[in-house]
């Protein structure tokens, strides 16, 4: 018995000094990959400067090609006005990202890109992704203490990390032999629908490539191609969740709620842990006032899912002033989490509100209150969008009819940013570092 119990206290201290042992080589190794990134001449140049962009689909730039997303079109206009200096804008926007799951990647971000400043685009996703609301309330409980605590450690973010880098190859669609097909993106709305594109498209037999046909012709309002191609896709793959709630997306344009939501749920079986089929269902929830129906659909739905219980807590006793409420507070806390987290890296920090057209008044109200608190520069998008609206001018030719901006429209902001960042003399104060 003795024998044994010693047998496994040698065990036990060996797995503890393998995994000191792993933790020290990880710091070593990161002091090492630090010394030689502030000693890289390419990365400290004073030549060079870096702005970092982070939030949602807009900073992502959805409603327009990658190149004229407004971090792209803001690069380019850096370096034609600016010419003393290279300027590198870098684009990390994730669509549907709220601001808890932008704080989970944000300190990430900055290591990696270790930018001059970081322009921040976020709030929006919160009126209808409460993914990490749960964490967020319980934020200074033992359990959310615990989590802090173990994100110090670097074997528990590598172990983390790997999980992640598996359950996305998991994800992954091989591709084609149609490479020029492979290249189009669910999301991408500016799809140029010739014969010969979707000749190519049906030879793929690649459901990603069906949804993004099906999407382009639901952009251009043909519903009925549309649903043909999402129908069609998910007969070729019936994995792939995002043609399930294209056709949601398709029937909530139509103000078909019932077979949205329908749509929507089944792609939630499909892809039962991603956060934005959730999100989706509560905004239809959200805008036909069915709060006892979104109360009851999440409350069974967190004994499948324990992720499900965010959107139960936002929805509380099911009133629309209350949820605003908790959206406004919640969005206000998370930005002065950002604010001390920034400055922990020594980077300067820009807010952002949304375009107008967005509608997005609680959200733009909450970042601006915090800019204004704290004196962080502020870009003013909606003032300038309503601007042009009083000129006469329709907004609909600065936006996608889902909402994003074009690429005119992302031009009108990149334009914005260039503007502010002169006013607030940020640019100057760069140019005498």
């Amino acid at each position: 018995m003795t024998s044994k119990k010693h047998r496994a206290i040698a065990f036990f201290a060996g797995i503890i000094i393998c995994i000191l042992a792993i933790e020290c080589a990880l710091h070593i190794v990161g002091a090492i990959y630090a010394h030689r990134s502030v000693t890289d001449e390419g990365i400290t140049s004073p030549a060079q400067y870096t702005i970092l962009c982070v939030g949602d689909s807009v900073t992502f730039g959805l409603g327009a090609p990658r190149t004229q997303s407004y971090p792209a079109q803001l690069e380019r206009l850096l370096n034609a006005k600016e010419s003393k200096r290279t300027y590198t804008v870098i684009n990390r926007g994730r669509p549907g990202q709220n601001t808890t799951q932008l704080l989970e990647t944000l300190e990430g971000d900055i290591r990696e890109v270790e930018p001059d400043i970081v322009l921040i685009l976020t709030g929006g996703a919160n009126l209808w992704n409460y993914w990490g609301y749960q964490a967020y309330r319980q934020r200074g409980k033992f359990l959310s203490w615990m989590h802090d605590q173990l994100y110090r450690i670097r074997l528990y973010k590598l172990v983390k990390l790997l999980c992640q880098n598996i359950r996305s190859k998991a994800r992954h669609i091989e591709p084609s032999r149609h490479e020029s097909i492979q290249a189009l993106e669910p999301d991408e709305e500016t799809i140029d629908l010739s014969d010969e594109l979707i000749a190519t498209a049906r030879d793929s037999r690649n459901s990603k490539v069906y949804c993004a046909i099906g999407r382009a012709y639901m952009e251009k309002g043909d519903y009925d191609q549309a649903l043909n191609w999402f129908r069609e896709g998910i007969s070729i793959d019936p994995t792939f969740a995002y043609n399930y709630t294209s056709i949601g997306e398709l029937y909530n344009k139509q103000k078909l709620h019932k077979q949205a939501l329908y749509w929507f749920k089944k792609a939630l079986k499909v892809s039962p842990r991603d956060h934005h089929y959730y999100g989706a269902i509560a905004t239809v929830f959200r805008n036909q006032r069915m709060y006892p129906e979104a109360i009851d659909f999440f409350t069974k739905e967190k004994a499948r899912n324990p992720g499900a219980m965010d959107f139960l807590l936002v929805y509380g006793e099911g009133k629309e002033k209350n949820i605003d409420k908790k959206v406004k507070q919640w969005l206000q806390d998370e930005l002065e989490r950002i604010i001390p987290l920034c400055a922990k890296h020594n980077v300067g920090i820009i807010f952002q509100s949304y375009p107008d057209y967005w509608g997005k008044y609680i959200v733009d109200d909450a970042i601006r209150m915090i800019a204004n608190k704290h004196g962080i520069p502020f870009v003013h998008h909606g003032r300038v969008f309503s601007r042009i609206q009083m000129e006469g001018i329709p907004l609909e030719q600065y936006f996608v009819p889902d909402g994003h901006p074009n690429a005119q429209g992302y031009g009108v902001m990149a334009t914005n940013i260039y503007n502010t960042l002169q006013e607030s003399n940020v640019l100057k104060l760069l140019k005498d570092l």
